[in-house]
């Protein structure tokens, strides 16, 4: 397993075949990523993902806080998603506490205190988007701003990362 393997945020210049040990062409499959597969198109040391996925701040969040936490960032047209539920990965729960102990390793201790909280993904709502454009800055410091209200009760990193594209429940019209 590679160093960037499971990291989506991470720059590979190419993915690795885990069963065989040889080298992916420019386009193929990476059944590592995310616990599913998803088509990466490498080359010229980019990696380029395809359509449907999104960008998102992974979080640690105190339970006793995580509801208001909520509300208070769809306000203002953010998304939380509770890892433990999402249906991007085959064990979900599973996942969760994998991401929680990775970030609290990567804190050397720090976020110990978080040890036992909700790891949660906050994605943009389509106030911030702008077709495939990248997020914009506006977007990333309101982000960073609202998660500093509540800086006793959550514990990130800041940067995001991508999944596939969480399915948002629409009402018909």
């Amino acid at each position: 397993m590679g160093l960037w393997d499971d990291d989506p945020t991470g720059p590979p210049a190419r993915q690795w075949n885990r069963g065989s040990g040889t080298n992916h062409g420019p386009e193929q499959t990476n059944p590592g990523y995310l616990g599913s597969q998803h088509t990466v198109y490498t080359g010229n040391n980019r990696v380029m993902r395809g359509p449907g996925f999104e960008n998102m701040a992974t979080v640690l969040v105190h339970p006793a806080v995580l509801d208001d936490l909520e509300l208070d960032l769809m306000a203002d047209d953010f998304r939380v998603w509770a890892v433990h539920s999402t249906h991007t990965f085959a064990d979900a729960p599973q996942a969760a506490m994998q991401i929680r102990r990775a970030l609290i390793d990567w804190s050397n201790g720090r976020w110990a205190i978080a040890a036992d909280w909700t790891v949660v993904w906050i994605t943009f709502g389509d106030s911030w988007l702008d077709g495939d454009n990248p997020v914009p800055w506006p977007a990333h410091a309101a982000l960073w701003k609202k998660l500093a209200e509540y800086s006793d009760d959550v514990r990130y990193n800041r940067g995001l990362g991508g999944v596939p594209r969480l399915g948002v429940p629409r009402e018909s019209r």
